[in-house]
């Protein structure tokens, strides 16, 4: 998987606006959280590049039925930097989304 590496950190891609998420509405696609051309494009401000017709030429196959570009969501994409190997998820409140590190959460164990 393409990926945006600074500093032992990986790019990931989420929307904290409200209004719609932007993986959690794709099924938390890994590519569009992960993608560098997405990455460029956020960094640069050029947000209005990113489309549909451009997410379903960069992801496979059977991610492409559910690609799905709001545009509130694109507009309030940001960037976090995690460090490599850091699991988490992207969770998704109307439309709001926030990445959840796996190492913050309380786990029960029955």
């Amino acid at each position: 998987m393409k990926r945006v590496f600074r500093k032992n950190k990986v790019a990931v891609l989420y929307s904290p606006g409200f209004g719609c998420g932007w993986s959690t509405s794709m099924k938390n696609n890994t590519t569009v959280v992960f993608h560098p051309k997405l990455v460029e494009l956020v960094e640069k401000n050029c947000r209005e590049e990113i489309t549909e017709e451009l997410l379903k030429n960069l992801v496979s196959e059977e991610e492409k039925e559910h690609i799905y570009v709001d545009r509130s969501a694109v507009n309030n994409l940001r960037i976090q930097w995690l460090p490599i190997d850091t699991e988490f998820r992207i969770e998704e409140k109307d439309g709001s989304e926030g990445i959840v590190l796996k190492e913050k959460q309380l786990w029960m164990v029955a």
